[in-house]
């Protein structure tokens, strides 16, 4: 009977260890996911800030108010906001004065 119990001890360990395989594949590598996606995007944000500083520093507001092509990024400025679009992408990101 001995052996019995212990093949059925190591039987429910090794389903447990499963089971807990299975639970961190199925909830962590899905949040793991996501957290990268919205890591990609704020570094996104950031370069097109960091280009909209240097092209506030650079350029005139006449030069800004017909558009600038910088780096794959179109700028453009009107009277209430500036707006960077990345080229080949539909997405555009404005910001108030």
């Amino acid at each position: 009977m001995k052996k019995f119990n212990i093949s059925a001890s190591l039987l429910l360990d090794a389903i447990f260890s499963f089971s807990m395989i299975i639970t961190i594949c199925i909830l962590f590598l899905p949040m793991l996911i996501q957290l990268n996606n919205s890591k990609q995007d704020k570094i996104q944000e950031i370069e097109q800030k960091k280009i909209i500083v240097n092209t506030l520093y650079h350029y005139q507001n006449s030069q800004l108010r017909k558009g600038i092509n910088i780096e794959n990024y179109f700028i453009k400025r009107n009277n209430i906001k500036i707006c960077i679009t990345k080229l080949g992408e539909k997405n555009e990101r404005c910001y108030k004065k």
